[in-house]
C-alpha cells in the first residue's frame, strides 16, 4: 500500500481530527485494512502510535482519527499496514500542525449596493493544498447566521477568494468572512465588506478645453466615497480607453477636482472619469470634457502717434 495525498493536510495542535488518506492497494474489503499507524517528527519521546479509530472506505481511501496529544509545529506520517503489509507515502507527503487559521484583510472592501462581489481574502494558516479549504462562510457584521459564498477558491496558504451570493445587501450593510481550514473556522476577521450606493455622475465642468494643456477638471456628482484616503481617481480618453491616475486631486463626496497630467489631451479626445472605491471601480463618466485647438493668442497692438509709458 502506498498512499499520495491527505485531505485535510493540517490540524491545529492537541485537536483530534480525521484524516483521508488516499492512495492505492488498501484492500479490496474492509477485512483486508490492519491497522493505520502514526509517527510524529518535532515532538520528544514520539514513536509510532495506533490511531485512536479507522475507517476503510475503498481499495484508494482510508481514515484515520488522529488524538488530541500533538504538539504545535509538528509533522505526522503514516503507516497503512494492509494483512500484515506495511506501507507509506510515495513521497514525503506529510499532516502539518499549524496555528489557527487567521484572516488579515479583504480587498476589494467596497461592494456597490445589490451586487455579488468577488472578494479577495488574505491572510495566515490558510491551508497547504486547495482540499484544506473545506468552507467560505460569510454573515452580517452584527449578525451570526453564515451564509455560504456561492463559489470560493484556494489559491495560497495566505490568499482565498469568494464570490459573495446573489443578495439584496444595501448601504450600510457590512460582512465579514469567515474561512474553514479542515476541522477549523477562523474566529478572527478583518475590516468588513462594505456595502454603498453607486457613484453619480451630473457633470464634468469645464466642458470643453484647450489641447495638450495640463488642465483641471472638476467632476460632479453623489457618493464618491466617504474618506479621500479609499478614492482613486483617474480621468479616460475616449480614443484610449486608459485608465490614466489624476496628477493630483481635491476630493469631496459631491465633487472631485482632477488635475491632467503634463502633455493634456489630444485634439478632438473626449475625456470621461472613473473612481476606484474601496478597490471597486465605478463605470466611466458619462458627463465627458472635449478638447479643441487653443484658441489664438490675443495681442495689444500699439500704434503711432501714440507714446508708450
Amino acid at each position: 500500500p502506498t498512499y499520495t495525498k491527505l485531505v485535510p493536510s493540517v490540524g491545529g495542535a492537541n485537536a483530534a481530527v480525521w484524516v483521508n488518506i488516499s492512495g492505492s492497494n488498501f484492500g479490496s474489503t474492509s477485512s483486508r485494512l490492519t491497522t493505520i499507524q502514526f509517527e510524529v517528527f518535532g515532538a520528544i519521546g514520539a514513536g509510532l502510535a495506533d490511531c485512536s479509530a479507522i475507517a476503510w472506505v475503498s481499495s484508494s481511501l482510508v481514515q484515520c482519527l488522529l488524538p488530541n496529544t500533538i504538539p504545535l509545529s509538528c509533522f505526522v506520517r503514516f503507516l497503512v499496514v494492509v494483512r500484515g503489509v506495511y506501507g507509506g507515502p510515495v513521497s514525503s507527503v506529510y499532516f502539518t500542525i499549524t496555528e489557527d487559521p487567521s484572516v488579515n484583510a479583504i480587498y476589494p472592501y467596497v461592494a456597490f449596493n445589490s451586487t455579488s462581489p468577488t472578494v479577495n481574502i488574505s491572510g495566515t494558516n490558510l491551508g497547504l493544498q486547495s482540499e484544506d479549504l473545506i468552507q467560505l462562510h460569510y454573515r452580517i457584521v452584527g449578525d451570526s447566521t453564515l451564509q455560504s459564498c456561492a463559489s470560493f477558491t484556494w489559491f495560497s496558504t495566505n490568499l482565498v477568494q469568494c464570490k459573495v451570493a446573489s443578495n439584496s445587501y444595501v448601504q450600510p450593510t457590512q460582512i465579514e468572512f469567515l474561512p474553514t481550514i479542515g476541522s477549523r473556522q477562523s474566529s478572527n476577521y478583518s475590516s468588513p465588506l462594505s456595502f454603498r450606493r453607486r457613484p453619480t455622475f451630473d457633470r464634468i465642468i469645464p466642458s470643453i478645453g484647450p489641447a495638450n494643456t495640463a488642465i483641471w477638471l472638476t467632476l460632479q456628482g453623489t457618493d464618491f466615497g466617504l474618506v479621500q484616503s479609499e478614492v482613486a481617481v483617474y480621468y479616460v480618453t475616449f480614443s484610449s480607453g486608459v485608465d490614466v491616475p489624476c496628477a493630483s486631486v481635491v476630493w469631496s463626496s459631491t465633487s472631485i477636482e482632477c488635475l491632467l497630467n503634463p502633455g493634456g489631451i489630444a485634439v478632438s479626445d473626449v475625456v470621461g472619469m472613473r473612481l476606484n472605491i474601496g478597490g471597486r471601480l465605478s463605470a466611466v463618466s458619462s458627463g465627458a470634457a472635449s478638447f479643441s485647438p487653443s484658441p489664438p493668442p490675443l495681442f495689444f497692438s500699439v500704434r503711432p502717434p501714440c507714446t508708450l509709458r
